[in-house]
C-alpha cells in the first residue's frame, strides 16, 4: 500500500468517525458516506473495511445500543453492502447503483441483523424491531449513498478515476 493510498484510507476512515456523529436514531448515521464513496475510488475492498470500522466508531459512539456482538454483525453487513457496490457501481447506472447500495445498507441488512439477534437472544425474529428501525436506516442510507454518488460523479467529470 502506497503512502497516498494509505493516507487517503485513514482520512475516509476519519470522515466516517466524524459522520458517526450525524445521528438520526441510536447508532444509525451517515458513517457509511465515506465508504461508499471510497468503493469506487480506491476499490471494493478498501471502502468496504472503511464500511465496517464507520460502523463499528458509531456503535462506539453510542454506546453499542445493540450489543457488541449485533454490531459486529452490522460492521460484517456493512462491509458486504458496500463491497458489492463497489464491485457494481462501474458497470450499471448510478440509479441502479443507487437502489442496490440503498437495499443491501438498508433492507436487507435490517433483516439480517434483526434475525441474527433474535436467534443470540432466542426470542425469533422481531419484524416490529424492523418496522420501527427500517424508516430511519432508508433515510440516513438514502442521504449517504446519494451524495457519496454526486461525489462520484463530480468527481469524475472533472477527470478523476481512481484515488
Amino acid at each position: 500500500m502506497t503512502t497516498r493510498r494509505l493516507t487517503y484510507f485513514a482520512l475516509f476512515i476519519a470522515l466516517s468517525a466524524v459522520l458517526a456523529n450525524v445521528k438520526f436514531m441510536g447508532s444509525i448515521a451517515l458513517d457509511s458516506l465515506p465508504a461508499f464513496f471510497a468503493a469506487v475510488f480506491m476499490g471494493p475492498i478498501a471502502g468496504g473495511f472503511i464500511g465496517l470500522l464507520g460502523h463499528l466508531i458509531s456503535a462506539m459512539l453510542s454506546g453499542f445500543p445493540l450489543t457488541w456482538p449485533i454490531h459486529t454483525v452490522i460492521a460484517a453487513l456493512m462491509f458486504i453492502s458496500v463491497y458489492i457496490f463497489g464491485r457494481i457501481y462501474p458497470h450499471v447506472n448510478q440509479a441502479i447503483s443507487f437502489i442496490v447500495g440503498v437495499f443491501f445498507n438498508a433492507v436487507l441488512s435490517t433483516f439480517i441483523s434483526v434475525w441474527v439477534m433474535g436467534l443470540m437472544n432466542g426470542t425469533g425474529f422481531n419484524m416490529a424491531l424492523v418496522k420501527m428501525l427500517m424508516p430511519t436506516l432508508l433515510i440516513a442510507s438514502s442521504i449517504s449513498v446519494a451524495l457519496a454518488v454526486m461525489l462520484i460523479e463530480l468527481l469524475r467529470r472533472r477527470g478523476y478515476e481512481k484515488l
